[in-house]
């Protein structure tokens, strides 16, 4: 391996775009994939607390164009391109550079999220909590940030943290008493869980246990309230590319 390139070392875990080395499988602390693990009930069995945020894809590059987003899903998603751009629908660039923000939002961070709170309340005995973040922190509207203006950033990939943590970073940014507010409750959702394996405390609205396709996600914007998880037209798009892919490798 020390005689690799680095362009060898980076190229190899995105061979397959769908099927990442990253972890590494090597049979001994990882003997299979997610999935096959939580399947023969050898996960560690304990409490989770996992959600995702509205818009993770917000700051992550993606096709920015209607062809491009086009010539995209056609080459990566072969026969499913039809059903992703019927479900993931763009009429124009402005189009485009939506549908492909909540694409890529869903396959890095959304569905798969899912899928993990799916197989440990479906296959372990251990509390689910399930969390649903669209707040929008504060960031300067007309400033860049990496792929998009701060106007543009929404509730961005890792937007939680700085109410989980208290930490309001950057702090030139015009932060206010509701997101104060709001991270009183959130960093104590947190520490009830650390402290419990359960969130649920004191003052803070009820955060019942996950259970899917039910009303049992907590939602965090304005006001935190249990409700259905929204995106399911997607959700349902990728559990049939999942079915669809794995009986093809």
């Amino acid at each position: 391996m020390r005689r690799k390139t680095t362009a060898e070392i980076l190229a190899s875990p995105s061979a397959d775009r769908f099927d990442s080395a990253v972890p590494i499988r090597d049979g001994y602390v990882l003997t299979g994939s997610m999935e096959d693990i939580f399947g023969r009930g050898q996960q560690n069995d304990v409490p989770l607390l996992v959600g995702s945020n509205s818009d993770e894809g917000s700051n992550f590059p993606g096709p920015r164009t209607l062809s491009a987003f086009q010539a995209d899903a056609r080459k990566t998603l072969g026969p499913f391109a039809d059903e992703f751009l019927g479900v993931y629908r763009a009429n124009n660039d402005a189009d485009a550079r939506r549908a492909s923000e909540a694409a890529v939002r869903d396959t890095r961070v959304n569905w798969p999220t899912l899928q993990w709170a799916k197989i440990q309340a479906t296959k372990g005995k251990s509390k689910v909590f399930y969390y649903y973040f669209s707040h929008h922190p504060p960031a300067p509207p007309n400033e860049a940030y990496v792929e998009n203006l701060g106007k543009d950033l929404g509730a961005y990939h890792g937007a939680e943290l700085a109410y989980v943590f208290g930490n309001f970073v950057p702090r030139e940014w015009a932060w206010t008493d509701a997101d104060r507010n709001l991270e009183k409750l959130v960093s104590q959702y947190w520490v009830n869980f650390a402290t419990n394996g359960d969130p649920n405390g004191p003052g803070l609205p009820f955060w019942p246990l996950y259970a899917p396709g039910t009303d049992s996600v907590l939602h965090f914007d304005k006001s935190i309230a249990a409700g259905p998880l929204p995106n399911q037209p997607y959700y349902a798009f990728w559990d049939r590319f999942a079915v669809g892919w794995k009986r093809g490798k």
